[in-house]
């Protein structure tokens, strides 16, 4: 579990690499705002490689949250991204407002979350996804005193801007009357 920042407000942007190294899972929902599992936030961006991040549970971002606006793009490269939890959006990974994660040929796979079970992108967000699977995620809607809410996108949802090339989204659910079993999006 491991939460990046800089702590330096107006800091340049602090790159953090991260290389074969598996994070323990946790369930830590009182997580300050966005992930459990890796958590970037402003004036840091991280290159993740060749490791699992696994089992994690939190409100929004379970497994990676990315939350640095105008920072360079967070890249997930070889990675795996499984069975991670999120009460809100963005089970496996979300990618929150002026932020921006490049992921490459990873496998992002079990997880669920309110929306965007494998990965949620913010209104204002950029998400590149390129050689990866998005499988067997789910988009569960969610009880509140209105009524459901929620359950769109169980592959990927975007409100922000996304590319997406040579990937596969296969076996994803979203029961939600948002929709998208695979991919939900939205302007």
């Amino acid at each position: 579990v491991f939460t990046l920042a800089s702590g330096t407000a107006g800091a340049s942007p602090m790159l953090v690499t991260i290389g074969g190294l598996a994070s323990a899972p946790a369930n830590l929902t009182g997580c300050t705002g966005v992930a459990c599992g890796e958590q970037v936030l402003s004036a840091a961006y991280l290159h993740l490689v060749n490791s699992p991040v696994t089992e994690n549970t939190a409100t929004s971002g379970a497994g990676i949250g990315v939350d640095a606006p105008n920072s360079p793009a967070t890249t997930i490269s070889n990675c795996l991204i499984d069975a991670n939890s999120a009460y809100g959006p963005g089970g496996g990974v979300v990618v929150e407002t002026g932020s921006a994660v490049s992921i490459q040929k990873s496998t992002i796979t079990g997880n669920s979350a309110g929306n965007g079970g494998g990965v949620y992108g913010w209104s204002g967000s950029a998400l590149t996804i390129a050689g990866a699977t998005i499988s067997g995620n789910a988009a569960h809607a969610i009880a509140t005193h209105f009524g459901l809410s929620g359950g769109g996108g169980g592959g990927i949802e975007a409100m922000g801007a996304i590319s997406l090339d040579s990937s596969y989204l296969i076996n994803n659910v979203a029961d939600g009357e948002d929709g998208g079993g695979g991919l939900a999006l939205y302007p």
